[in-house]
């Protein structure tokens, strides 16, 4: 429910505080992105997505990259609706976060068993 950051995690435990999380046991983590991948990302005039798909349905959440991405955090990917930036930031001025998130999504999340595909673009 958290309103200006969306959260993937690596991490199969989290805590009723982390209410930005939507997706944990992820197999990938910001820093696990090819390199040439984070050097678009860093571009200031690139427009990132990331689409999450679960269960039949699909959210996509829009924002930019940034000069200023570490990319460097070796458990999560956030997406941000401000302009901070740091070692886990996927992207700013994003057009989400967990509170935006069709419930139907979330609720599909929770399920132990769900599986969902996220995928993460870059347009320059």
């Amino acid at each position: 429910m958290h309103a200006t950051t969306l959260e993937i995690t690596k991490s199969d435990q989290v805590t009723l505080k982390g209410d930005c999380i939507v997706a944990v046991r992820a197999s990938k983590a910001i820093s696990d992105l090819a390199p040439s991948f984070k050097k678009l990302l860093r571009k200031a005039a690139s427009k990132v997505t990331l689409s999450i798909e679960v269960s039949g349905l699909r959210e996509e959440v829009k924002g930019f990259g940034d000069p200023r991405l570490q990319l460097a955090s070796r458990e999560d990917i956030v997406c941000r609706k401000s302009n901070f930036a740091c070692g886990r930031t996927l992207m700013v001025k994003a057009n989400k976060a967990a509170a935006d998130i069709d419930r139907r999504i979330i609720e599909a999340l929770r399920s132990p068993r769900s599986k969902a595909s996220m995928t993460i673009s870059v347009e320059y």
